[in-house]
Formats: C-alpha cells, sequence, structure tokens
C-alpha cells in the first residue's frame, strides 16, 4: 500500500569528482515532485509536502505502464533546451483554473523522472539505486511533457559541460545506494558553481542613510 506523502531525499554538496562507484546526472532548477500514478491518475506532491496536482493539467498524459508507483522527479519549464526557473514561477502558488490553463499551453512544464520508490504497492527504497533506475526504465514512457534523466559516467567532464550549457550543476549518486526520505546524505551529492549554506537568521541591522529602507 502506498503512503499518502514521501519526503525527497537530499544531498550534500561536494566538488566535481569520477567514480566508477556512481552515476552522474544534469542538475534541474525546477521543483522537486513526487509523482504517485495509481491506475491512470497522478498526484503531485513537492517538497513541502503539498498537493499541486492541479498547477500542472499536462501532466495527466503521463504514461506507466505499471497499475501504481511512485515515482521522484523534476519539474520544469524547457526554453532552448535548458531550465527555464522565472518561467516556472509563473506557474507555481496558481490556484485559478482559467490562469493554469493558460500558463499550461503557454508555458508547458516537463516532469523529469530520475528515482523509483514503491511499485504496485511494494516499496523498494531499500533496493540500489541502479535496481530502482532499472525498473523505472522499463515502466516510464516518455511523452511530450514527461522524460526520463540522462545519466552520465564521468562527473568532471559533465560538470564542466553542464556549465557552458547554462545548467546550475550536476548530481553524483552511489550506485549502491537506497533511497533514504527526508534525509540528506552522502549518498547523493549536488555539484554546483556556486557553494550554499544552510542558515539560521538570529537578527539583523537596520540600515541607516542611502540604505535606510534595507536592513
Amino acid at each position: 500500500m502506498h503512503p499518502e506523502f514521501i519526503k525527497p531525499m537530499l544531498a550534500k554538496s561536494s566538488e566535481p569528482f569520477d567514480s566508477e562507484n556512481h552515476i552522474f546526472e544534469l542538475k534541474w532548477d525546477g521543483t522537486r515532485c513526487i509523482l504517485f500514478f495509481e491506475k491512470g491518475k497522478i498526484k503531485l506532491q513537492n517538497r513541502r509536502l503539498k498537493d499541486i496536482t492541479n498547477r500542472y493539467p499536462e501532466f495527466s498524459s503521463i504514461k506507466i505502464t505499471e497499475s501504481s508507483a511512485i515515482i521522484d522527479g523534476e519539474i520544469v519549464v524547457l526554453s532552448g533546451g535548458k531550465p527555464d526557473f522565472f518561467k516556472l514561477q509563473r506557474r507555481e502558488h496558481l490556484i485559478d483554473d482559467g490562469k493554469i490553463k493558460i500558463l499550461s499551453e503557454l508555458y508547458p512544464a516537463t516532469y523529469i523522472a530520475f528515482d523509483l520508490l514503491y511499485i504496485r504497492g511494494k516499496s523498494i527504497i531499500s533496493s540500489p539505486l541502479t535496481e530502482r533506475r532499472r525498473i523505472l526504465e522499463e515502466i516510464f514512457i516518455p511523452t511530450d511533457f514527461s522524460i526520463l534523466s540522462q545519466i552520465f559516467s564521468m562527473g568532471k567532464g559533465l560538470f564542466e559541460k553542464a556549465l557552458k550549457l547554462g545548467f546550475e550543476g550536476i548530481m553524483a549518486k552511489e550506485k549502491s545506494s537506497p533511497y533514504v526520505p527526508g534525509k540528506r546524505t552522502s549518498y547523493w551529492l549536488k555539484i554546483k558553481k556556486f557553494k550554499e549554506i544552510d542558515a539560521i537568521i538570529c537578527g539583523f541591522t537596520e540600515g541607516e542613510g542611502k540604505r535606510g529602507k534595507t536592513f
């Protein structure tokens, strides 16, 4: 039986590297999305565990050969083959059906699938990534609005090419790794041009003079 919600697995940061024990993928600048598929119908859940199905009517065409499955992936709006985060933001937070329909035609989204968590009501998150990916490739049928992420064997070369093409970076994932919902582990590594940190704001200083309206 499928759970109602699943917290996505998270990644730690890393420098570019090559490894025979990892697969490498492009890092898509979009909205993380868990896709629940049940008897031809889908439900979309974002990283905050919110149901966002109504925002993306074009995904009703997603095809899977099994009766039920739960897939992890990313929602992007592509422009010239690259993700356009600003166009995607136009799609986010909409609740008006009319605006949703118009923007789904103006800025159609693409679902990029990269992992399989459940199949036929059975969890496979403890299986190695390579096995989960093998099954995903067997059951997921690409459409005009859904594709599988492409896998690469070399990290450093992909990272350099990704930056030249305008992507924000790449992902490195251990081939033997399980899927760990809601946890940030070293099984998955994000390799980006810009470093980032998680921080808690404890206070601020009000601006003065020309910065009087800032903090």
